[in-house]
Order: structure tokens, then sequence, then C-alpha cells
């Protein structure tokens, strides 16, 4: 009778203390919404270590409070929206570990923590407004016209940038040919004076060396 009774005392101390798992379970009801509806809602806990849910707004899905989840919103015509949900500790939960701790009961405790018990998934609920295609698009015109007008702007300056320094060196090479021009035209001056002045010298040394011929006056 005395372990028969141990064994009850047992049991319900072990139940008692793992209340949070017994009074709110180890799931949580998430609410949906989305503007538009029917949007299809895919979760996968973030980890991916349990299969994905889906379902169409308005709607629900039944989530592990134990895990953090990635939310994806999407609908035809309009630009997908990712979010998360991710447990926190709740009031009803910290009331069932205090009440745990009050009692000695560590194994609920741990029972609690590894099921999750303790948490509520927030936002709950979760509602998003899901953005339509063409107002991205509009949204994104202003910015794609101010770095068009930049981008623009920049090869414009570029281009002032590569014929300013085109100029430059076509100037400098034309004043290289130029100075080239001059230095050959002088050179070639220079040499044919030269060969002027060493013809003339020559011609002088001639005369001045070979005999005289005196042509006799004629008879008649």
């Amino acid at each position: 009778m005395k372990i028969i009774a141990m064994s009850a005392a047992i049991g319900a101390l072990t139940l008692a203390s793992a209340c949070a798992t017994v009074t709110r379970g180890s799931t949580d009801t998430v609410d949906l919404i989305s503007t538009p509806s029917m949007s299809i809602v895919t979760a996968q806990d973030v980890e991916k270590k349990r299969a994905a849910k889906t379902c169409t707004t308005p709607c629900t899905l039944e989530l592990s409070r134990k895990w953090s989840y990635r939310v994806l919103f999407e609908k035809e015509g309009y630009e997908v929206l990712e979010t998360f949900i991710s447990p926190q500790l709740s009031g009803a939960g910290a009331t069932g570990l205090a009440g745990n701790i009050l009692i000695g009961g560590l194994i609920g405790v741990g029972v609690d923590a590894s099921t999750g018990a303790m948490n509520d998934l927030k936002p709950n609920p979760l509602s998003v407004t899901l953005l339509a295609i063409s107002e991205a698009v509009d949204d994104a015109k202003p910015e794609v016209a101010e770095t068009a007008s930049e981008n623009a702007e920049d090869i414009a300056v570029e281009a002032v940038v590569e014929t300013e320094e085109t100029a430059e060196e076509v100037t400098e090479t034309a004043t290289d040919l130029a100075e080239e021009a001059m230095d050959d035209t002088a050179s070639a001056v220079e040499d044919a004076a030269e060969a002027a002045v060493d013809a003339a010298e020559a011609t002088a040394d001639e005369a001045m060396d070979g005999p005289v011929e005196l042509t006799p006056p004629s008879d008649s």
C-alpha cells in the first residue's frame, strides 16, 4: 500500500508540475490575415526540422510553440512578402513555470521547456498588406530615374575628361612633330650650307693651285 501511495503521489506531482504542457498544449493556433485575401501562406520552421504548413488567407495554422517560423505570403500580381513568427514566454506560461518551481516540480519544468508549452507564438494574429507589382514598379520609377540621371551625368563628365585628355595628347603630339620637323629642317639647311662652303673652298683652292694658261695674240 505504501508503494502504491508513493507512486500515486509521484505521478500526481509530475502531472501537476508539468501544468503548462497539460493545460496549454505544445502547439499554438496562429491567425493569418492578408490584404488582399486569398493569399497562399507557407510557414516553415527556420531550422527546417518540420514539414512546411500552408493555408489560404484568412486562415489559421497549428504551429509548435517551440520553434521560430519563416512565413511567406504569395498572391499572383503581388510581391512575395516574407516575415517571421517567434516563440515568446507568455504570462500563462510564466505562471505555470512559477507553479512548477514552488511545488518543486523540476520534472515539470523540464517537460514544459522541452515542449515549448510556456511560450506563445508572436505576432498573433499575423496581419500583412501585400504590395501590387505595378505599385512596386511605380515606387521604383523615381529611384530608377534618379539613378539613370546620375549615371548619365557621370558618363558626360567622363566623356568631357576623356575629350580634354585626348585634345591635350593631340596637342602635345603635334608640338613634338613640329619641333622634330624644325630640327630636321635646320639640320638640313646647316648641312647644305656646310656643303656649299666646302665646294666653294675647294673651287678656290683649285683655281689658285692650277697653271695659268696664256693665250697668244692673234696675227691677224
